[in-house]
């Protein structure tokens, strides 16, 4: 009798032990968005639905962190495709949710959220947002990929998160109208299709007028120029007519321009042979503005200096061709000024006849190359 109760206490206790180290061994994870964010300890979560381009955002679900920054945002029934962001504070994190049958789980630092540098499970589309904005802000992806990386995203949510985050920028138009196409194909009643229907059409009134607004014109010659090189050798734009010629307004100081040249030095080094050069215009030196902050008996100095960086940005960025001009004068470029350049990077393509092709080539150089030889 004895032995018989200790061995049903025995069991009891071993099946108790067992839930016990189970209850223990494991964490509940809701069908949601499940965060642990370091820095976000006691603060208030929103999940809001959004739609960047108009800056409008509805919560559909907020929490509270705990003390270790973890919190749980449950998916409710009327959840819709779409963008979403995770608000703490003034920081957030965009989303592209597709699928609420998942749990996700969302992990990283308060102050990285914003610079889409975090970890997301249980959501590939997001994971494929976050990784490809995170290699573009770091420089890991140059424009014309991650452009490309737009046009062949399989989900038309994901590829337009990635445009309007992405490429901002009105030249960037023909990628836009992939993007816009794919969602007007699968996606053609949502309200973000519309709304980016709106946006696309912006865009390309901006890009027009300011094409319109070009001293340089398409389809007319290129002014001719005429400057030393880093050798003092004077080299003429109008000695390489017959060639297509990419006029490249750069800088050692410009980053987008460093950042812009290895791809104009792959597309040179793929069709030099064909027919296809670069000519550069450094716009490095002093203009009378910045030879103001400097006593006179500096300003050789500084000039030299100057040309130095020109000279190294050439070798550090495997700029090998010949044709590189400057005036040394940044904005007072008499160059600049003939092409009515205000900024950098700009770029002229121009035919073998010496006319003017295209402007700013720069996300589709290789096709306008190719189209022009």
């Amino acid at each position: 009798m004895f032995n018989q109760s200790f061995e049903i206490m025995k069991q009891a206790f071993i099946l108790f032990l067992a839930a016990f180290l189970l209850s223990c061994g494991s964490t509940t994870v809701s069908t949601g968005i499940n965060g642990a964010i370091t820095g976000a300890e006691n603060l208030s979560v929103h999940l809001d639905y959004s739609n960047p381009l108009n800056n409008t955002n509805s919560v559909v679900g907020k929490s509270e962190t705990n003390g270790s920054g973890n919190f749980t945002i449950p998916f409710s029934e009327n959840m819709k495709e779409g963008i979403y962001r995770i608000r703490i504070g003034r920081k957030s994190a965009y989303l592209v949710l597709d699928d609420f049958s998942q749990p996700i789980q969302i992990t990283g630092d308060l102050n990285e959220l914003q610079n889409f540098n975090f970890q997301i499970e249980g959501s590939p589309g997001s994971a494929r947002l976050v990784s490809s904005m995170n290699q573009l802000r770091n420089r890991q992806l140059d424009v014309n990929k991650f452009s490309e990386l737009v046009k062949s995203e399989s989900s038309p949510l994901v590829a337009h998160a990635l445009a309007i985050f992405g490429l901002t920028d009105p030249s960037q138009i023909a990628t836009h109208q992939v993007v816009y196409n794919k969602m007007v194909g699968s996606m053609p009643d949502n309200e973000l299709t519309l709304m980016y229907g709106q946006y696309v059409g912006q865009m390309q009134k901006m890009l027009a007028e300011q094409r319109a607004s070009e001293l340089v014109q398409v389809g007319k010659v290129a002014p001719d120029i005429s400057l030393p090189g880093p050798d003092g050798k004077t080299r003429s734009l109008s000695d390489l007519k017959g060639k297509v010629v990419l006029l490249d307004f750069w800088a050692s100081w410009c980053g987008p321009c460093r950042k812009a040249n290895p791809h104009v030095v792959d597309v040179y080094n793929k069709y030099k042979s064909k027919g296809f050069t670069v000519a550069s215009v450094s716009l490095d030196g002093l203009d009378n503005r910045t030879k103001n902050r400097y006593p006179a008996d500096q300003i050789p100095s500084q000039m030299e200096n100057q040309k130095a960086r020109w000279k190294k940005a050439i070798e550090q960025d495997k700029l090998a061709w010949d044709w590189h001009v400057s005036d040394l004068k940044k904005w007072d470029s008499g160059a600049a000024a003939q092409y009515g350049v205000r900024s950098i990077p700009k770029t002229f393509l121009i035919d073998r006849e010496g006319k003017i092709a295209t402007i700013d080539p720069r996300y589709t150089l290789e096709q306008e190359v190719i189209k022009y030889l």
